[in-house]
């Protein structure tokens, strides 16, 4: 049992770094989606308004 802790830590740590990974790139991708919706909506209405 001793043996198996370590392993368990390593994994338990690697599970959060992906997780936290995860969440970072889905949070970063949806603001640049935000981001370049933004800039379209903001083209477009000048576009429309000249």
């Amino acid at each position: 049992m001793p043996q198996l802790s370590p392993l368990f830590w390593m994994f338990y740590f690697v599970f959060f770094l992906i997780m936290i990974f995860n969440y970072c790139v889905f949070y970063f991708i949806k603001l640049v989606f935000c981001m370049f919706e933004f800039s379209l909506i903001y083209s477009f209405n000048l576009e429309w308004f000249w």
